[in-house]
């Protein structure tokens, strides 16, 4: 400000001083300084009012040493709402427990932390049905919450199928590779659902759909094998894909390389007095071919106890796909295609038990058992490995 003293005029400036941001929230409502003595400002202390000079200047030292980027910290209440815990414990418990349970070879157990993980994080459908198995999982082991978990599965296999049936039929052209690979692992995971759920399901036995039109563990072998077949990651080392693929043909060498003698030595003296007149020639080659599979398949088990896992029974269906499958799927099938695919089930309840597996192959032994007519009830005895 300006002073006027005649000629010799002053100009008189205000001392600077620091503007101070600090202060009890009394002395900065009333618009007056606070001397910030602790605990208690001189104000606040010659008025007896309760003075929060400490707590202030804490929360003022906490933003200093956080930064003007310290509110990003802060979750928006809205944002945290939006977490879905239940969707964050299934996908723990896939990652912890889950996982290990669909092989008991180390490097597909990998296969299925890591390799199915990847492929959830860039398709939605394969991640829903990965969560509805997990689901399944957690059911199993905790029983008090089975009705709950088991809805939610339903409920997550269920989008997860809309969403994939979008995609069909497959078109040609940039991404259908990538397209090939999810559906492939979508229809793999929805097996294995299907399997640990086809007690609650009433899944039929040979390839029909049940009252709520779920898919039976057939038919969903059938897709996923063709969409494997169709795939051009079948040959690609570097495809997601490439161990399971890989895996399952080691197994398949396995089984061809394998001199066992025979451990079905029942069912292939049945098989070998049949006449033309009780079964067709063309039918006795498809029996004969599939006794033989099935029979690589229980000296490799015996032979090697560390590969007892679905793979192999996978690996049977698929190399009798052309042949045996459509006869036993016929509305009527001959009693010789149910005494094979009887020890076909017999043969699975030998694999590694498993908490998804070990009830459905016993139901499935049941189930074929129970569709045998009195002679051919005499062909089955227990098998050995």
């Amino acid at each position: 400000m300006d002073i006027n003293l005649g000629r010799n005029s002053v100009k008189l400036t205000r001392k600077a001083h620091r503007k101070v941001r600090t202060g009890c929230s009394i002395c900065k409502t009333r618009k007056i300084k606070c001397d910030e003595q602790k605990p208690q400002c001189g104000r606040c202390k010659k008025y007896g009012s309760e003075c929060d000079i400490v707590d202030t200047d804490h929360a003022h030292n906490s933003k200093r040493i956080l930064g003007p980027g310290w509110r990003s910290l802060q979750l928006d209440a809205a944002a945290a709402a939006n977490l879905n815990m239940h969707d964050l414990e299934l996908m723990f418990h896939w990652d912890s427990a889950t996982h290990a349970t669909m092989s008991p070879n180390p490097a597909m157990q990998h296969f299925f932390r890591r390799n199915v993980v990847s492929m959830a994080l860039r398709c939605d459908f394969v991640a829903l049905s990965m969560l509805a198995l997990a689901a399944l999982h957690l059911a199993h082991l905790t029983p008090g919450r089975r009705a709950e978990l088991t809805d939610r599965s339903l409920h997550y296999q269920s989008l997860a199928s809309r969403k994939a049936l979008e995609l069909l039929p497959i078109p040609e052209g940039p991404g259908s590779e990538e397209t090939i690979e999810n559906l492939f692992i979508f229809s793999s995971l929805t097996m294995f659902s299907v399997i640990a759920n086809s007690e609650r399901t009433n899944d039929l036995l040979l390839g029909h759909t049940t009252p709520a039109d779920t898919p039976d563990w057939l038919s969903l072998f059938f897709g996923t094998s063709h969409l494997a077949l169709s795939s051009p990651s079948i040959n690609d080392r570097t495809s997601p894909m490439a161990p399971i693929i890989q895996y399952s043909r080691n197994l398949i060498e396995l089984q061809r390389h394998l001199d066992s003698p025979t451990r079905l030595s029942h069912l292939h003296a049945k098989l070998d007095v049949l006449n033309e007149t009780q079964s067709p020639p063309e039918l006795r080659a498809i029996w004969a071919s599939a006794v033989k599979e099935l029979d690589n398949i229980v000296a490799t088990l015996h032979a090697r106890p560390d590969t007892r896992d679905l793979t192999h029974g996978i690996a049977w269906l698929h190399m009798n796909l052309p042949d045996f499958m459509p006869v036993l799927r016929r509305p009527s099938p001959p009693q010789e295609a149910l005494v094979i695919f009887c020890y076909y089930t017999m043969v699975l309840e030998h694999l590694t038990p498993q908490w998804w597996l070990t009830g459905w192959a016993k139901r499935l032994t049941r189930q074929t058992y129970g569709l045998l007519d009195d002679e051919h009830k005499t062909w089955i005895v227990p098998v050995e490995i």
